[in-house]
Parts: structure tokens; sequence; C-alpha cells
């Protein structure tokens, strides 16, 4: 079994319009250097200086991630993670 990654609209743009990736089981950085392998700069948009963007919200199961171990946190066969980037209005 996978992990299924969903990828959001702003970043489909990096995975050829894929809407869900299936990754490895593995921590949150592990995954996202795994789309990142096959997405080059993916990354980039996720992760700054070793930690998730501030801006991007990472669920596991519907778990927010920054209340679990952050970028630490492992994912496990059969577990959906979304990725969201925030939104603000000003």
């Amino acid at each position: 079994m996978s992990v299924t990654v969903l990828i959001p609209a702003p970043f489909q743009n990096i995975t050829g319009n894929k809407e869900k990736i299936e990754c490895s089981s593995g921590s949150i950085l592990n995954i996202i250097n795994q789309l990142d392998s096959a997405f080059p700069g993916i990354a980039e948009k996720l992760i700054e200086h070793g930690s998730i963007r501030r801006y991007i919200n990472i669920y596991i199961n519907d778990k927010d991630i920054r209340f679990l171990l952050n970028e630490n946190t492992v994912a496990k066969d059969g577990d959906e993670v979304m990725i969201l980037p925030a939104i603000s209005e000003g």
C-alpha cells in the first residue's frame, strides 16, 4: 500500500495537473522529498529552512500535523495527506 497525497490546485501546474499522487509511507519531509523527485520544484513551495512554510497547512487523515510532530509526523500505508495553502484576504 501507499499514502495518497492530495495536491491543491495552485500546485497542480507542477504535478502535471495531477490532483492525487501515491507516495511511500514515511515522514512528511520524506513524502515531500518523494514528490520533489517526481515533480521538481514542489518542495521549494512547501519547505523553507527544513520546515514546512508558515502558510502551508498539511493534514494526515484530517489531523493538522502542527498538533502532531509537524514535518516529522509519519504517514502510514492507507493514510491520506492533504496539502492546503493558507488563503488570506486583505
